[in-house]
C-alpha cells in the first residue's frame, strides 16, 4: 500500500498572500484614497518584489502625507494609472510597454466590481424569487434564482459557471468585510484578481483560516476554520431573516404571519412557499467542507 502526504489545507503562496495583506490592513489609512498608482513593470520583473517594496514604504511612512511623500520621490518605481508618467527617461519604456500593463491593471481592478455588482443583483432576484416565485416542495430559492439567471440569459451562462462566480463573489465581499469595504485592500496588489477567489482547491474552511491570518495574522487549523465557518454561516442566517421581515412588512405583511405562517398569500394567486432545505449531505460533520455555499436569503424555518 502506498502512503501519500497530505496535502496541506492553505498553499504557501496562498498564506504569503494573506501575510502581506495582513501588513497591507495594518497600514491602509496611509494610502492616498484614491489608489491611482501601480507597479512599474519596467522597474520589476517579479511582481513580489515589488509588493515588498510598496509594503516596507507604508510601513516606514508615519502617515499618510509621508507615504505620499515617498511616491513622489520614488515615481520611477510606480505608473500613475491614466497618467503619463513624471520621469522623462522612462516615456519611451512607457509607450512600449507600460500602456497594455495598464490596462490589464485597470481590467484586474475592475473585475471586483463586476463581481460585487453581481452579487448585488443576485440577491434581488433572490428577494423576487422569495416574494413572487411558486415554489415547491424540494424547490429552494437558490434553485429558482439559478434557474432564472440561466434563463435569462438563453443558456449562455451556464449553472457551473453561476456557481462558481457566485462563490467568488461571496469570498471577495468577506475580504472586503475586513478592510470596512475599502477597495484599496484589493486594488494594491497587482498578483491578487479574481482567479484566487474562484478556486475550488480552497474549501470554505481553508478560506476562513485564510481570512484569519490577513484579520489577526494568526494561523489557525482546518477544523478551527471549519467553527468559524459554520458561525458565520448562523450569523447570515439571521441576518438574511431579518432583511425578509423587513420585505415582508414593506409589502404590507404583518410580523407574526410572517413567523407563524406556513405559506404566503400576496394575492388571490399566491403561490405556496416551502422553507429552503439548502443543506449538503453531511455538512454537520467535522471532517465536512463544502465548496458550495448557501443562497444569499433563504427563508429556512427548519
Amino acid at each position: 500500500m502506498h502512503c501519500y502526504a497530505q496535502k496541506p489545507f492553505l498553499s504557501s503562496p496562498a498564506i504569503t498572500m494573506a501575510r502581506n495583506l495582513r501588513e497591507l490592513l495594518l497600514n491602509i489609512d496611509k494610502l492616498p484614497d484614491q489608489q491611482s498608482f501601480t507597479m512599474n513593470p519596467t522597474k520589476f520583473t517579479i511582481i513580489e518584489s515589488y509588493v515588498q517594496f510598496l509594503l516596507n514604504k507604508l510601513k516606514s511612512s508615519s502617515t499618510k502625507e509621508a507615504f505620499v511623500e515617498e511616491l513622489r520621490c520614488n515615481n520611477d518605481n510606480f505608473l500613475e494609472i491614466g497618467l503619463p508618467p513624471n520621469n522623462e527617461n522612462l516615456k519611451d519604456n512607457f509607450e512600449i510597454t507600460s500602456e497594455e500593463y495598464i490596462e490589464a491593471e485597470i481590467n484586474r481592478r475592475n473585475g471586483f466590481c463586476n463581481y460585487l455588482n453581481f452579487l448585488k443583483i443576485y440577491k434581488k432576484i433572490e428577494i423576487f424569487c422569495n416574494i413572487y416565485k411558486i415554489r415547491l416542495k424540494g424547490q429552494t430559492i437558490k434553485n429558482q434564482t439559478n434557474t432564472k439567471i440561466v434563463d435569462y440569459s438563453e443558456q449562455k451562462i451556464k449553472l457551473t459557471t453561476l456557481t462558481i462566480t457566485l462563490r467568488a463573489a461571496k469570498r471577495i465581499d468577506r475580504l472586503l468585510s475586513l478592510s470596512n469595504k475599502n477597495f484599496l485592500i484589493v486594488d494594491i496588489f497587482p498578483n491578487l484578481d479574481v482567479a484566487f477567489f474562484k478556486s475550488s482547491s480552497i474549501n470554505v474552511s481553508a478560506y476562513e483560516c485564510w481570512l484569519k491570518i490577513i484579520e489577526t495574522g494568526e494561523i489557525i487549523s482546518e477544523e478551527q476554520g471549519y467553527e468559524i465557518y459554520q458561525q458565520k454561516k448562523k450569523e447570515e442566517n439571521s441576518l438574511r431573516e431579518n432583511i425578509l421581515k423587513q420585505v415582508y412588512e414593506s409589502a404590507g405583511y404583518e410580523s407574526a404571519e410572517y413567523e407563524s405562517a406556513e405559506y404566503y398569500y400576496i394575492d388571490e394567486e399566491s403561490p405556496r412557499y416551502y422553507p429552503d432545505n439548502d443543506n449538503p449531505d453531511n455538512e454537520e460533520s467535522p471532517r465536512y467542507y463544502a465548496d458550495n455555499e448557501e443562497s444569499i436569503l433563504p427563508m429556512d424555518k427548519s
